[in-house]
């Protein structure tokens, strides 16, 4: 058996990051118990991932003891790749990104 590449460990890492994130997104604020059961990471992955997280402001620790919840770090990652879908006539729509300005008039 061929030991997985220094590569392959980090898009791991990368996509359980964004397992962890997207569980936050869509829940809010929660225990890594709960994270730990959606994303199917053990607790301890889960902890460790969560510290990481937060050592770069996507993860923060929420009001609650125990929770953690997004941190103000992911907020402008999430607001450039927001995309959104408008009316350009008829039952038509466009799809759009959000600048990082916010100037969604164009």
């Amino acid at each position: 058996m061929v030991a997985p590449s220094r590569d392959d460990r980090s898009v791991d890492a990368l996509v359980k990051s964004k397992a962890v994130l997207d569980v936050l997104a869509e829940l809010g604020p929660s225990t890594a118990k709960t994270i730990s059961e959606r994303t199917g990471e053990p607790v301890s992955s889960t902890y460790r991932l969560l510290d990481n997280l937060a050592a770069v402001g996507w993860v923060e620790r929420g009001i609650n003891r125990g929770e953690y919840r997004l941190g103000i770090e992911v907020v402008p990652e999430l607001l450039r790749t927001l995309v959104f879908a408008r009316p350009c006539g008829g039952d038509q729509f466009a799809a759009g990104t959000v600048s990082p300005s916010l100037d969604m008039s164009r």
